[in-house]
């Protein structure tokens, strides 16, 4: 009867041991699954924060294009504006040869 308690309680000691490592595995597996988890949530944000720099790079693109034409269409425009316009000197002319057709006109 004695050897057959021994032989129990030694039962009872492997199963409370085997009872403890298959806790402490399911620990570690649930505390390996949670960083996991965390860690594909960082990728997904990372991939997100990702394509949101690509976007805003095309927008930076686009916006220098944009000034690129502005400042070419402004430079055009200053320069047919400058062309069209006469000099300084060449006003004077125009208005003392007006002044002189007029004087005839007048005598």
């Amino acid at each position: 009867m004695l050897l057959e308690i021994e032989k129990t309680n030694l039962l009872i000691d492997e199963n409370e041991n085997l009872i403890v490592n298959c806790l402490s595995t399911q620990l570690l597996y649930d505390v390996e699954k949670s960083r996991c988890l965390d860690l594909e949530a960082d990728m997904s944000n990372v991939h997100d924060e990702s394509k949101l720099i690509s976007k805003l790079e095309r927008e930076y693109l686009n916006l220098q294009l944009k000034y690129q034409h502005l400042q070419e269409s402004f430079d055009n425009k200053n320069s047919q504006a400058s062309q069209e316009a006469p000099d300084f000197n060449s006003f004077f002319k125009i208005k003392n040869l007006e002044h002189q057709i007029q004087e005839k006109d007048n005598v």
